[in-house]
């Protein structure tokens, strides 16, 4: 235990209201103050500029460096694109060339079908990829039989098992059968191709039987020029993404020969897969090539094939994966390096577009960020030195700014600690000459709820509880009984940091007494005898306060009646946190419902509001918010003769009413202007403007006995009347209809 002693050096006092003078003990530190604070503003603002200096740099290096890498990249893929790109034309001029030979080997007809064969294996050996080499000799309808009965005998002969059907083609114009070919004035026959193993399904086709074979041949004799096909699907092919064209080369015009021309074609059938891997034999770099046709400018792009290159190694050459098809637009749309460029296939218009595939052309910015934090940190290292340069001098300026602050401290302190226990003494001597006012109380709704809803704290650890029978009432002081309960109530949650601080009411041989409990730390056994004396140390941790609060509710609880002690059997069931438990005797028997409700009171002189009249919904779910506790069983009980059906909830304030909603919904709320507490309180239009804002929808009444309408009104309210209510079940009805109904406040 402690007291205030004499010896203590309290501030002087000004003559003006006894008010203690605190500006005399700051003035002789403000010089030094104000010297450390420039110094240290200098110090701060040129090791800021340093530091933002150095930022801005190692930010515009990164920056720099970032976009360098990015651009080296983008250039080293465009390198990488065009070389593919030229090496796909490059490989087409070499097929072009190809078939011009195959052309000028067999334009005179001198030759055999082991010559073909002979020269196929020459093509072979040069490495050229394609799936067929093929002459088309222009054959008139007087030399067919001749030329199927050679080709029968050849295939008889070294061929036994192909079944040979002479000239085929598709007679009509939407057949899509093969079959003999019908006799016309003459015939373009695939009537040499090698490999035949693999091409038994092309022999002797008219390629001038079919549309889009057919248009190429048109071409190529009217032009003179070679001339490419459409995308097709080979007979023998087993790779679902995969397409083919047809090349036909009608040769060129010989000086010395005078002869017709073009007469008859060569022709290169060529897989896109083929051609693209030909192109790729000695690719570096992953990417993937798309191939698509555009020459006809009224049609999107035709994708005629696309394939991902995967370097692997050096001996087998980089690998080919095949892609699935895709339109040109959608590529496009890709969000990675990508390029595109159009070359000459023949006659045709192709779209070759090459884009990245992984991290190949990610450009590399390790040693960028890396030298970024160089100049960062460096910068940083040059503000640290000069602070450390610095800090000698300010040392020196702080020493003394210390010593007077630290007297400073001292004598602040001893001032606020004598005004703290003069504040703190008057309200003492204030309370002692309180006197109170006995009414009948819900302990409940009046008491326990309220100090339930200002102690609970969200996200705690601990909970908050209240314990109570329904319709406790006892006649105590209300506000007063309150503010006891208040405090017992914040002083445990001082202590406790997990459990429970539960607050109890309950009737103990034939008396009620109410308890506050715990599951706190308990208080020291050589503590608990002096507890309610006055000017007790503190218990809390940082010993605040003068120790008059206990003393204070075990005067207030005298002053009512009762008496208050600490129940020193009390266990709150937590290991390690016996808990403590405060007992309020009120010395005085519950008191029965219905003797408060049939009370005499001059607020039973209820007056008639208007003259609606209507029939009441038989279920309603009506909050009755007042202070009153004799008013609120008054209503409930009159608002049951009329109503039977409807289902009432008590609230003795706004906080609580706002509680409610949030786990409650209600049809009607009706809300009293002012409410009594021992802290202050919502008004009843502050809690109305609350539960608009929450989202409450329902109707709501606002009660006074004074005119407040407009007030009620503006916070939201629909309908306002005054207390108190008429009595006469008729007049009653015909009030709550007019509430139920009326659009007043609309």
């Amino acid at each position: 235990m402690s007291s205030i002693s004499d010896t203590r050096h309290f501030p002087k006092r000004s003559k003006m209201g006894g008010k203690i003078d605190l500006e005399a003990f700051s003035i002789s530190s403000d010089d030094g103050f104000l010297a450390s604070t420039r110094h240290k503003k200098k110090t701060g603002l040129l090791v800021l500029m340093i530091i933002i200096l150095g930022s801005g740099i190692a930010a515009a290096f990164i920056a720099m460096g970032i976009s360098s890498a990015k651009r080296d990249k983008e250039d080293q893929f465009t390198r990488s694109a065009l070389d593919l790109i030229g090496k796909i034309e490059g490989a087409w001029e070499e097929y072009v060339t190809v078939a011009a030979w195959i052309h000028g080997r067999c334009r005179n007809r001198k030759f055999n079908r082991v010559d073909f064969r002979e020269m196929y294996e020459y093509l072979v050996f040069n490495k050229l990829d394609f799936h067929a080499a093929q002459f088309n000799p222009k054959i008139s309808h007087s030399e067919r039989d001749e030329a199927e009965a050679e080709a029968r005998a050849f295939y008889e002969e070294y061929y036994p098992r192909l079944n040979y059907r002479g000239f085929v083609g598709f007679n009509y114009e939407n057949s899509t059968i093969v079959e003999p070919r019908l006799n016309t004035s003459y015939y373009f026959p695939i009537h040499y191709v090698e490999p035949v193993e693999r091409n038994e399904a092309a022999l002797d086709l008219d390629y001038y039987s079919w549309g889009p074979r057919q248009k190429a041949v048109k071409k190529c004799m009217e032009e003179g020029r070679e001339a490419l096909t459409d995308r097709l699907r080979l007979v023998t092919e087993i790779e679902e993404e995969s397409y083919g064209v047809v090349l036909m080369h009608p040769g060129i015009r010989i000086s010395n020969d005078p002869g017709v021309w073009p007469k008859d074609l060569a022709s290169i059938v060529i897989r896109i897969p083929d051609l693209i891997k030909r192109s790729t034999e000695n690719q570096q770099h992953n990417s993937a090539v798309y191939i698509f046709d555009k020459s006809d400018s009224k049609e999107a792009p035709v994708f005629l094939g696309a394939a991902s290159v995967t370097s692997y190694d050096n001996i087998s050459g980089p690998l080919l994966t095949l892609l699935p098809e895709v339109t040109l637009t959608e590529l496009q749309g890709k969000k990675v390096l990508y390029m595109e460029q159009i070359i000459m296939a023949a006659d045709r218009r192709w779209i070759v577009s090459v884009l990245t595939i992984d991290d190949t052309y990610k450009p590399g910015v390790l040693f960028v960020c890396v030298g970024g934090i160089i100049i960062f940190l460096t910068s940083m290292c040059l503000a640290l030195f000069i602070c450390a340069r610095t800090r000698r001098v300010e040392q020196r300026n702080k020493l003394k700014a210390v010593a007077d602050a630290e007297k400073a401290m001292l004598i602040l302190k001893n001032a606020h600690e004598a005004t703290r226990a003069e504040r703190e003494l008057n309200d003492f001597l204030g309370h002692e000459q309180l006197k109170v006012t006995m009414e009948p109380t819900d302990l409940f709704l009046d008491v326990l709820e309220p100090v339930h809803s200002m102690l609970n704290q969200r996200n705690a650890n601990f909970r908050v509880e209240v314990d109570c029978p329904n319709h406790l009432f006892v006649t105590t002081d209300r506000l007063r009984l309150k503010q006891v309960v208040l405090n017992l109530g914040r002083n445990s949650l001082k202590f406790v940091e997990s459990g429970y601080v539960r607050l109890r009411a309950q009737v103990v041989e034939g008396l009620v007494e109410l308890s506050i409990e715990d599951s706190g730390p308990g208080i020291p056994p050589e503590k608990r005898g002096l507890l309610f004396n006055k000017f007790q140390e503190s218990l809390d941790s940082l010993s605040q306060g003068t120790g008059i609060g206990l003393f204070l509710c075990k005067n207030l609880v005298n002053l009512m009646g009762g008496e208050i002690h600490l129940d020193e059997s009390f266990t709150s069931g937590y290991n390690d946190h016996p808990g403590a438990r405060f007992v309020i005797k009120l010395r005085r028997s519950p008191l029965s419902p219905m003797t408060i409700a049939h009370q005499p009171d001059e607020r039973s002189n209820f007056t008639s509001h208007g003259d609606l009249s209507g029939k009441l919904p038989e279920q309603l779910f009506v909050l009755f918010v007042d202070d009153d506790p004799v008013l609120r069983k008054l209503f409930i009980r009159m608002a049951k003769t009329v109503a039977p059906g409807w289902s009432f909830r008590e609230a003795s304030n706004g906080e609580t009413a706002l509680r409610l909603v949030e786990t409650e919904s209600f049809d009607l709320i009706f809300m009293d202007m002012y409410m009594a507490g021992v802290e202050k309180q919502l008004l009843g239009t502050e809690t109305v403007v609350a539960l608009r804002t929450k989202g409450v929808h329902c109707r709501i009444c606002g009660l006074s006995a004074n005119d407040k309408e407009s007030e009620f009104f503006e916070a939201g309210a629909d309908v306002f009347t005054f207390k108190p209510f008429p009595c006469e079940p008729t007049t009653l009805t015909q009030e709550l209809c007019r509430v139920l109904y009326s659009n007043v406040g609309h």
